[in-house]
């Protein structure tokens, strides 16, 4: 009887380490908009582009260059910067943000470059377990004039936010529960307006994350399983003796 019930149990483990193999998440929507504005003191030009899922974990990518120019005196504002994000699966994935910024030249004495101006990347997804996610950055800046303007990334998840300036890195943790539905939201925060001198200034902006079950794992699971089924094994060789 003592055997029995040990094979009994085996199996309940066993059933529990194949549903614990499971996704840990579930995709639900992504996007990468850019939106930018220049103007070089004689009008507004805008430019954006925006790219959503049609299949779940596809690449994104989206990427906007506008480029305002004025005459007597001749002058320009140019905006530019580019965003891809790709998974390698519903826990991980990166996000590349690529000469955010602006060339400007001396001459404009009232203008604008609004980088800042889209939803840059929107991540919506439901963890199935209660899940630690992770964010890793780095973020560099190049220029002649010590990143002015820039402003770095901004970062939201489950209402927690950070804004991460230019030129330094680090991780980002989250604790998330189970069933509810969390959207990444990562922004450029660049911008400049008024009297702009002769700038030529970018940033780029690397971001991976990953999620991680704080639930026992299936591999722990199918150790126990393992150890009850031998085990049982044992016993029942002794009650056949």
């Amino acid at each position: 009887m003592n055997a029995k019930r040990l094979l009994i149990l085996t199996w309940l483990v066993l059933s529990v380490g194949t549903v614990s193999f499971a996704a840990l998440i579930n995709p639900i929507s992504a996007s990468v908009d850019l939106s930018m504005v220049s103007n070089a003191g004689c009008g507004s030009v805008p430019d954006s582009s925006s790219q959503s899922w049609g299949v779940p974990l596809s690449s994104l990518s989206a990427s906007a260059d506008a480029f305002a120019s004025c005459t007597h005196p001749n002058r320009n504002v140019e905006t530019t910067g580019t965003v891809t994000a790709n998974w390698n699966n519903a826990r991980s994935g990166n996000i590349k943000f690529n000469s955010v910024g602006w060339v400007t030249n001396k001459n404009v004495s009232n203008g604008v470059a609004l980088a800042d101006l889209g939803t840059d990347y929107s991540y919506t997804f439901s963890p199935t377990k209660n899940d630690l996610f992770t964010l890793t950055y780095n973020i560099v800046s190049r220029g002649n004039n010590n990143g002015f303007g820039l402003n770095g990334f901004f970062v939201e998840l489950n209402n927690i936010s950070y804004s991460l300036p230019i030129d330094t890195s680090g991780t980002l943790n989250w604790a998330l529960l189970a069933g509810n539905n969390y959207t990444l939201t990562v922004l450029n925060e660049a911008n400049i307006f008024g009297g702009i001198p002769s700038l030529n200034e970018h940033m780029n902006g690397t971001f991976r994350f990953s999620n991680q079950a704080t639930t026992p794992e299936p591999s722990g699971l199918l150790l126990l399983g393992s150890g009850v089924l031998t085990l049982a094994a044992a016993l029942r060789k002794k009650f056949v003796a």
